[in-house]
């Protein structure tokens, strides 16, 4: 049945990718899609969602949570996201004009241009890379690169950039790159969890999750459920590591006094957030880490 399933069968991407996302929540399905469909059907319409990431997230993050549901899945997937060959992004059309080199009839050739709009980071293209004009705006243009990149090395270039964010946590551009981040966290976890060899690619993934939390104490909803996120992929990761981790940064409790005389930022978030709307993610996804 996962064959039926086309790009143009339910309209646009974003539907369908939500369709097929609650499809592929039946584990014996996502097994199904690796070894008959990843080429048709349901396959192809994740390869059209990866081709729109990280631009239009979304419809790959949510086929991608879904399919990662056992070890072979999650083997498969893991896979499939190291392996990414197009990255799409919207720029400042000032920024794209001053870099197109060449044009012919399907391509276009830039010089070197931030990918990610990330100063610093690693996501540059290389001289003449290829790209694709597919949408214009008013003041911005979406391009599609050939790119060749992970969604593992994109999350570190991510997450690194927020890491150094010198503005307030609480601007629009900063909470709308972690919702995205938060997403891609979540996939992140659920492949840790059932196929541990990924941390291998995630050396630098911690480290940068914990700077970002210091960042983020209890402004938004966004930054809380981040961090909870943050705390079930750091669970499934070598116990050490993690505990290590949280300790530098000063997130556990190092009182042997009432809770209310708790240092660590986990207690700012208890009596600052969670507490006063009776809603505990931080609480719960701590949990996990005894």
């Amino acid at each position: 049945t996962l064959t039926i399933f086309h790009e143009d069968t339910l309209g646009d991407a974003t539907s369908l990718a939500q369709v097929i996302s609650e499809v592929l929540k039946e584990e014996l399905l996502s097994l199904e899609f690796w070894d008959a469909c990843a080429e048709k059907g349901v396959g192809v319409v994740l390869s059209s969602a990866a081709s729109t990431f990280p631009h239009s997230y979304k419809p790959l993050t949510s086929i991608c949570y879904s399919l990662a549901k056992n070890t072979a899945s999650c083997e498969r997937l893991v896979q499939f996201a190291s392996s990414l060959s197009l990255f799409t992004a919207e720029i400042p059309k000032s920024v794209f004009n001053s870099t197109v080199v060449e044009a012919d009839e399907d391509w276009l050739y830039t010089n070197p241009a931030p990918l990610a709009l990330t100063p610093g980071g690693e996501f540059i293209a290389k001289p003449n890379t290829q790209c694709n004009l597919r949408e214009k705006r008013t003041t911005t243009v979406v391009v599609q690169w050939l790119y060749d990149y992970s969604l593992f090395s994109y999350l570190d270039n991510e997450l690194a950039f927020l890491s150094k964010w010198s503005g307030t946590t609480t601007d629009q551009h900063f909470c709308w790159r972690l919702v995205r981040l938060t997403e891609i966290l979540r996939i992140v976890y659920k492949l840790t969890k059932h196929y541990p060899d990924v941390f291998e690619v995630l050396t630098k993934t911690v480290d940068l999750i914990t700077a970002i939390i210091t960042k983020l104490r209890t402004d938004t909803h966004s930054h809380v459920e981040f961090t909870a996120v943050a705390l079930k992929l750091i669970s499934v990761i070598p116990y050490k590591t993690g505990w290590t981790a949280l300790y530098k940064i000063n997130f556990l409790p190092r009182s042997d006094n009432s809770l209310a005389a708790w240092d660590g930022l986990y207690t700012e978030i208890l009596n600052y957030y969670e507490r006063p709307i009776t809603s505990f993610p931080v609480s719960i996804a701590l949990l996990k880490l005894l």
